[in-house]
């Protein structure tokens, strides 16, 4: 990292601002370039502009290339410009075929410009008299594939890479005045395979341009700095930094000083000089107490000075920033410091909605990564992608532990990368790729290569799934080591299988009544390192038909666009905030278990959601609590996500959700710290009230210390519920006084009661005895019709999650909706508490109900209780609707309501629920259904 640079401007006059001869200097290259396109013949070995020499002279226009773009585009409607603004791409310049509109849903995102192809760029760059001789550098921060450099029609290097600045050496004995300069940038070249979200091509998302900076960097030609890097060791409080030189030290006149301060502060805390007699160099420092160590808590940085002095005169210095931390592993922990951690991590999957490309400025990454803080998240996984430079330094100011990833196969960026970046303590962790079951003899020996080349980080081979059988430093899977007898033959240690499978099986939430003593112990056995697990969540929710417009810049969400479309119509746009209300509200739920379930883990390494915000690609992905701009859905508030998502997280562990009036409620109460400090003889206290604000039951757990790095058990509660007599929503708070720690878990208590046989006055009919219904409805009689999947003409599976990840995508899923939308103050919840969406009272009716299809019926028939459908499909889904029929009133159900009432408490008192409402006189419904409509809701 420079400490000075030169803004020079490509105008003339040249200014120059006073500059110590000891600085690296640097020329930005920010501006208009010109640009010709040379995109065609992807597989020859040479491009046109190579065989043509377009190097040698000013790059010809678009235009007198016109017969090769029009090849090219394959006579798509396109524009083609002769300028482009760098840093930036072609979209952004307004170069590439038109988007065409397709109409069905495709795969994400879509640009509304797309060029793919190699591209050549030029402008003129005045060196200044001050570098004369000099060596000079062409950076390029960002691009796809490789570039080619030519210095005044000289072919001068070339380089190739995707997750890593291109420095391309232009000349060793700079001369002054005005020179050409001119790249090809070519990604039709394919050294090495790479897929993943580093060119993300598969999901609509790829750019195509140079982004970051651009500048012309100068050095002293006869011996320079090429690379610093710095190795804290905070046991003995001591760093060894090593140094690469180009050129020839020139014997003993050639003195390297080396001095360390805190970063923020003036004063430099101690300097060492060096005599030089190689290519590299190294020393061991001490650093002066107190050490400022780096953490999530305190990320507290060092900066380290390199100074290069020749007969006593300043030649060059560089600066870089560092940060005093050890990052290993103790058992099945990962420690910072020594300290356990445990990671509450988010995947980025390169997802930046108005450009296509990464942020590129650290105050950008800021704002991204102080969201993430204040959700309670440490750590950040790149999917198959490394952020650039900024995204480092604005993590290492806000203390989250990255985790980078390669995605080209034979992973030919590794090296570079750990030089690139690895300096930065942010850069905690390395995978080589994801999901690549490739536990082989390659990936160890890569492994090890890795550890060897940059012991400062820990590596695995890949992001999913567990091999035992691999010499990774951590883990990050699916599954753990439990065996099961069903694929991948090890139970999960998310909430669902990897792969989604049917979702109605495969997840446990469907399988098990709603409890929180789920834990992931079993599935740690025989592990011996930590174990992170992958991609927890994926629930689906419903997308917010209001951020459309904000998609305003290279790309475009026709998506969203034709799911805006197609609920107009289905007569259901009305309703589109609701639906993404309601189920996003149920989406969180999953969430909130899924993150506490692996809390509740002794030993466990942590968790990477998919994701925190949302994510447009593999045919529409919303799973986020944020949207595809960082901004809150309304589901979450920040300071209410980290009660369950942050270093100390109270627990409790309840065999169920739902209870009787007069059962003992009970629960065992747990304090995960992973706070950097032991919290000392705290007294934790609970309260157990309803809603309405009426105490259950009040009290303070033991004294207890709880050390730092893992889970501590306070025992567990009684409480009677012997004073509730009406139906309740109550809520269990734990809290410790005087902090800010507090977690809260909802409960529902149910008056214990005899299935609720129907009045005289309403008549109750199983959905197979529709016309014993339509004779009852002809008397005028109230109806209450019990449908099942036997008796509906159409309907879908149900279920009580949402989809996994999206439809499209995981279509082997049975059930294809996104839970529930109901109106709480609708008079048939009279006993009933609710809120507008699916909540865990709601898990046994929606277990075994049926959402029937509406769409024959007229949109005057608005279901009480709807099922919120796929937005892939929009369809009217209800579980309850009401209208007048015949002469009578009728209500049709296709939840169960008959069987085993007694051991289903939340089915027996929606039973009672309604039965009093069907018995009142609130029951006027409006629409109307006549006996042809039944029929096509219910088989005769």
């Amino acid at each position: 990292m420079t400490t000075l640079r030169l803004r020079l401007f490509q105008a003339l006059p040249l200014f120059l601002f006073p500059l110590s001869a000891s600085a690296q200097e640097t020329l930005p290259l920010d501006g208009q370039w010109r640009i010709t396109l040379d995109g065609n013949y992807r597989d020859w070995p040479v491009k046109i502009g190579i065989s043509e020499k377009w190097y040698a002279r000013r790059l010809p226009s678009n235009d007198s290339v016109a017969l090769l773009n029009r090849l090219y585009f394959r006579n798509l409607p396109f524009r083609v410009k002769d300028e482009i603004h760098l840093p930036g791409t072609t979209d952004e310049a307004g170069i590439g075929s038109l988007l065409q509109e397709s109409p069905v849903l495709t795969s994400g995102l879509e640009r509304r410009l797309r060029y793919d192809g190699a591209f050549w760029v030029q402008r003129e760059v005045t060196v200044p008299e001050s570098w004369r001789g000099r060596r000079l550098t062409l950076f390029l921060e960002r691009l796809q594939g490789a570039s080619q450099a030519f210095w005044d029609g000289v072919p001068v290097s070339s380089e190739y890479g995707y997750g890593h600045p291109h420095s391309l050496f232009i000349t060793g004995n700079a001369v002054p005045g005005v020179h050409r300069l001119t790249v090809l940038v070519n990604p039709d070249d394919s050294r090495y395979s790479q897929y993943g979200h580093h060119v993300v091509t598969s999901i609509g998302m790829l750019w195509n341009g140079i982004i970051g900076k651009i500048e012309l960097q100068s050095q002293p030609a006869d011996f320079c700095i090429q690379s610093v890097q710095v190795y804290p060791d905070i046991r003995k409080n001591q760093i060894t930094f090593r140094a690469g030189f180009a050129g020839k030290p020139g014997g003993s006149e050639t003195v390297v000083t080396v001095s360390l301060r805190k970063k923020g502060e003036e004063a430099w805390l101690l300097s060492r000089s060096f005599p030089v007699t190689s290519d590299s160099l190294s020393g061991t420092l001490s650093v002066p107490e107190p050490v400022r160590y780096w953490s999530e808590f305190s990320p507290g940085l060092y900066e380290l000075r390199t100074v290069i002095r020749r007969n006593g005169t300043e030649t060059e210095e560089r600066i870089l920033t560092f940060g005093m931390r050890e990052i290993g592993t103790n058992g099945r922990q990962i420690t910072l410091n020594g300290i356990p951690v445990f990671l509450r991590g988010t995947v980025d999957c390169n997802m930046f909605p108005l450009t296509g490309y990464t942020f590129m400025d650290k105050a950008s990454w800021l704002k991204q990564f102080r969201i993430y803080r204040e959700y309670g998240l440490n750590h950040v996984r790149f999917h198959t992608w490394c952020p650039p430079e900024a995204a480092f330094e604005a993590a290492d100011e806000t203390g989250l532990i990255l985790q980078p990833e390669l995605c080209g196969i034979p992973y030919a960026e590794l090296n570079r990368i750990l030089d690139t970046y690895g300096n930065h303590p942010s850069f905690g962790m390395l995978s080589l790729n994801n999901e690549a079951f490739t536990h082989n003899v390659e990936t160890r020996r890569l492994t090890g290569q890795a550890r060897q080349r940059d012991p400062r980080h820990l590596v695995a081979c890949t992001s999913n799934p567990l091999s035992l059988t691999c010499t990774d430093d951590f883990y990050i899977s699916a599954w753990g080591n439990d065996p099961s007898p069903d694929w991948p033959f090890f139970n999960p240690i998310v909430g669902i299988t990897w792969g989604g499978g049917d979702v109605i099986s495969a997840s446990r939430f469907n399988r098990t009544q709603p409890a929180t003593t789920h834990d992931y112990r079993a599935g740690l056995k025989d592990v011996k390192a930590p174990l992170i697990a992958h991609e927890i969540g994926q629930w689906a929710s419903f997308p917010r038909m209001e951020d459309n417009a904000k998609f305003n810049g290279t790309l475009r969400n026709t998506n969203g666009e034709r799911i805006e479309k197609m609920l107009k119509e289905n007569g259901l746009f009305p309703l589109a905030g609701s639906f993404s209300l309601a189920s996003g509200k149920l989406a969180a739920l999953l969430y909130k278990e899924e993150i506490e379930s692996a809390f509740r883990t002794p030993g466990f390494g942590g968790f990477q959601l998919l994701g925190l915000a949302d994510y447009q690609n593999q045919w529409i992905s919303i799973v986020g609590i944020l949207n595809d701009f960082g901004e809150s859905k309304g589901l979450v508030s920040p300071e209410i996500h980290r009660e369950y998502c942050g270093p100390v997280v109270p627990l409790a562990r309840l065999p169920k959700r739902v209870w009787t009036a007069g059962e003992t409620f009970s629960f065992g109460a747990e304090i995960a710290n992973y706070s950097d400090q032991t919290l000392k003889e705290i007294q934790p206290e609970w309260t157990f009230t309803t809603r309405t604000g009426k105490q259950i039951g009040t009290g303070k757990l033991p004294v207890t210390t709880v050390p730092a790095g893992g889970l501590t058990s306070f025992g567990s509660v009684q409480i009677s519920t012997g004073s509730v007599t009406d139906a309740v929503q109550a809520e269990l708070v734990i809290s410790v006084p005087g902090t800010l720690i507090r977690n809260s878990w909802s409960c529902w208590i149910y008056p214990k009661a005899e299935p609720v046989s129907a009045k005289p006055k309403v008549a109750v009919f199983k959905g197979t005895e529709l016309n014993q219904a339509l004779e009852a409805l002809q008397n005028g009689e109230t109806v209450l019709l019990l449908a099942d999947r036997r008796s509906l003409v159409n309907f879908r599976d149900s279920c009580f999650t949402p989809v996994f990840w999206n439809s499209t995508f995981k279509w082997p899923q049975k059930a294809h909706t996104l839970g529930i939308l109901v109106d709480p103050d609708h008079p048939a919840f009279r006993t009933f508490p609710t809120a507008f969406h699916s909540d865990w009272q709601w898990w046994d009716l929606v277990m075994n109900g049926w959402p029937m299809s509406l769409s024959a019926l007229q949109p005057s028939v608005q279901p009480v209780i709807r099922a919120i459908d796929t937005y892939t499909l929009n369809t009217p889904l209800g579980y309850l609707i009401e209208a007048k029929a015949g002469n009578g009133k009728l209500m049709i159900c296709s939840f169960d309501l008959t069987r085993d009432l007694e051991n289903r408490p939340a089915a027996r008192q929606l039973k009672s629920s309604l039965m009093r409402y069907l018995s009142g006189p609130e029951f006027t419904p409006s629409a109307t259904l006549s006996r042809d409509d039944l029929k096509k809701l219910i088989r005769e």
